[in-house]
């Protein structure tokens, strides 16, 4: 575990480890100390923007000012933590979405799979034989055939009464 380091000109580190890569390590005092550090909300604050935000998710640029100023917050902060509020509803909205339409989905496999089987086990009600869905049973055909017939009947009727009566019905 040989580590070469090296100083940099800009008081920056370069570390060589033992697989020869390089990274370079920031000394505590090159960081910047005007970072401002997460700052977490008085309860009071959320509580009231809590109430503003479930009048309307979205306030305009007099409403965050007055905000701003009634809580001792920036504008920025209270933008912010509106934007961050929908995102979080939106998805809370879509996990709720998404577990009820995973819901949905499984009743209609379970039912689409016992539809199915109902179809494979099907017989025919006149015949009492099984059904292959690729065929038709013996008494649908005899009732298509039968169908067929009574149609040709009918125009051949009606063309009779046409001739008989001088017009068409």
């Amino acid at each position: 575990m040989n580590s070469n380091v090296s100083e940099g000109d800009d008081a920056s580190s370069f570390v060589n480890d033992e697989n020869d890569n390089i990274s370079i390590c920031e000394n505590s005092e090159t960081q910047p100390q005007n970072r401002k550090r997460h700052h977490r909300h008085s309860a009071h604050q959320i509580q009231r923007m809590e109430e503003l935000f479930t009048d309307s998710p979205h306030l305009d640029k007099k409403q965050r000012r007055e905000l701003s100023e009634e809580l001792g917050m920036e504008e920025l902060q209270i933008k912010f933590w509106f934007q961050n509020k929908r995102t979080q509803m939106k998805g809370k909205y879509e996990h709720k979405q998404n577990t009820y339409l995973r819901a949905e989905n499984e009743k209609l496999r379970e039912e689409n799979l016992k539809l199915g089987e109902s179809l494979s086990n099907a017989c025919c009600l006149a015949c009492g034989k099984m059904i292959d869905l690729g065929d038709l049973c013996q008494g649908e055909r005899r009732l298509r055939m039968e169908n067929a017939r009574l149609i040709e009947e009918i125009d051949r009727i009606t063309t009779l009464a046409a001739k008989y009566i001088g017009r068409s019905l």
